[in-house]
């Protein structure tokens, strides 16, 4: 196996940061033999509170069950009640920005692999992970 990230530049370091601030979990449409591999080998997998793999849920990405999952995890991890909109889901596909909305998520769109304009429904739209803006990620969880 190579030891090439499959990260965006500026993932790891962006993870890091965001767990600092608050609980973060993942909602992820791969197998989580797939996700903890890569966390696994990024040092990664301790900064999140709640992983959501493809087997967790019936329903994948654009269904919100994949959230929908991941917040209850959460909310039983940190035993305290947390409501949708307080939440804000990094997301680089349509499909993920339709979940997560659909679950009542705030949104920032990582324009990495799609452009732009094909994100256009986020709350917020950035160009790369490693320009997230925890401020900004802030602002969105309480507006």
């Amino acid at each position: 196996e190579q030891n090439v990230s499959v990260l965006f530049p500026g993932a790891a370091d962006a993870v890091r940061r965001a767990a600092a601030a608050v609980p973060i979990a993942i909602a992820s449409g791969a197998l989580r033999t797939e996700v903890r591999r890569v966390l696994e080998r990024e040092q990664l997998v301790n900064y999140f509170t709640a992983i959501v793999a493809a087997e967790d849920t019936p329903l994948s990405k654009p269904s919100p069950e994949p959230y929908l999952h991941a917040l209850m995890q959460l909310t039983s991890a940190l035993s305290v009640q947390i409501a949708p909109h307080q939440c804000v889901a990094l997301e680089d596909s349509p499909w993920g920005l339709l979940s997560a909305r659909a679950a009542g998520l705030r949104t920032i769109a990582v324009a990495q692999t799609y452009g732009k304009s094909d994100l256009h429904d986020a709350d917020l739209i950035i160009s790369t992970i490693a320009s997230l803006d925890l401020h900004e990620l802030s602002q969105l969880c309480t507006s």
